[in-house]
């Protein structure tokens, strides 16, 4: 508990410096936050033009379902880059420059430094426009949000969160033995996108790679899958 409390504290710290550095740079909160409206409005519009060009459904998914899944993404995405993404890139910096030889000596727990050192509240609040399109889903749907559906869905919110930054974390250590890894992180981006689209799309065969290797279904399929009742008990403790 103590732990727990010395954490909230620090991450709560951190948040205030943060904040106070990104209004200083207000630029920068608009452009994350128009670029995230436009990546979002880039992924309507092209499942829509696939539903208005006569597709009933996308691997069995309703065009709300669809939607709903676009949103969830965006949710954990803004969630991730909120507390890891001004970080995660520069750990092969400090590792080429020695300056992570300081951060072992620090008397905090060294990955969680690196990875929550700076945080970016602009993903934070650019996140938000994500919500409107998961209220409109939701309604589609005719879904009765109770509390313990909130609280699985919240969970698992936070599963596809902690598989996000893994595979984010996990490339960035390559530095120790890679100068340059930009090749390895672009590759493992790319693939990450992938959680773009529904599960039941790709071959049953696969399932299990998506699932336990690269869990990409884990990060906003799962949650979108609870929430519209679907999450199998399988599926379900593969997220536990």
């Amino acid at each position: 508990m103590d732990k727990a409390r010395a954490f909230a504290r620090l991450l709560w710290v951190l948040a205030k410096h943060s904040s106070v550095r990104a209004m200083q740079y207000p630029m920068t909160f608009w452009s994350i936050f128009f670029g995230s409206v436009g990546e979002l409005l880039v992924q309507v519009l092209f499942f829509s033009l696939i539903y208005l060009a006569g597709a009933t459904s996308i691997g069995g998914w309703s065009v709300a379902e669809v939607i709903l899944l676009q949103a969830m993404t965006g949710i954990v995405a803004s969630i991730e880059l909120f507390l890891f993404g001004a970080n995660i890139g520069q750990i092969p910096r400090l590792i080429r420059t020695g300056r992570l030889d300081k951060a072992l000596l620090l008397p905090i727990n060294t990955q969680l430094l690196l990875s929550c050192y700076t945080l970016s509240p602009e993903w934070l609040i650019s996140g938000l426009v994500n919500v409107p399109l998961l209220v409109w889903a939701v309604r589609q749907l005719e879904i009765k949000m109770t509390l313990g559906l909130w609280l699985h869905t919240s969970l698992l919110v936070f599963v596809g969160v902690t598989v996000s930054y893994a595979l984010s974390f996990i490339p960035a250590t390559l530095a120790f033995w890679k100068e340059n890894i930009f090749s390895v992180q672009a590759l493992v981006s790319e693939v990450v996108n992938f959680r773009n689209y529904p599960i039941s799309i790709f071959p049953a065969k696969y399932h299990w790679l998506i699932m336990h290797v690269f869990p990409i279904a884990l990060i906003s399929n799962f949650p979108t899958l609870a929430i519209t009742s679907q999450l199998t008990a399988y599926q379900s403790g593969v997220a536990v």
